[in-house]
């Protein structure tokens, strides 16, 4: 099992990570959110792998641009990652 500290360091490589596409706008906002400002990242308790950290992104991130028009960055975050 993977611990806390190392499951916070998956999800910061994973925002660091780019492929020249919008969702590195995301990912960049996600960071701020979760490594500037300081949410918490609590979620990542439920995540047992790396690649469940990856497809939980991965679906926040469809989430977010499929709803950012209709809802804010913070409370699409707050819906689909607690």
């Amino acid at each position: 099992m993977i611990d806390k500290q190392q499951k916070n360091q998956i999800l910061l490589n994973f925002l660091n990570e780019k492929n020249n596409s919008y969702a590195d706008k995301i990912k960049c906002q996600l960071h701020y959110y979760f490594f500037e400002l300081e949410n918490s990242t609590g979620f990542l308790d439920k995540l047992n792998s790396k690649q469940d950290i990856f497809n939980k992104m991965d679906l926040l991130i469809s989430k977010i641009i499929l709803l950012e028009d209709i809802d804010g960055f913070e409370n699409i975050v707050q819906e689909y990652i607690f």
